[in-house]
């Protein structure tokens, strides 16, 4: 079964604003949450995907 995350889940993880975040999702650059029910939640391992992508590779 997947994990979902919340809101204050990922804006605690990231450190950014709520407004900074929906902005990531709006320019693409972070994915969209998923409605369940009257809520958002975001895929856990979606998340992990989006951001090994923009991490910068390590040398």
């Amino acid at each position: 079964m997947p994990t979902f995350l919340t809101l204050h889940d990922i804006l605690s993880a990231l450190q950014v604003s709520k407004s900074a975040l929906y902005q990531w999702i709006r320019d693409g650059k972070f994915p969209a949450p998923t409605k369940i029910g009257k809520t958002s939640r975001w895929n856990a391992e979606t998340v992990n995907q989006a951001l090994a992508k923009l991490s910068p590779p390590n040398q």
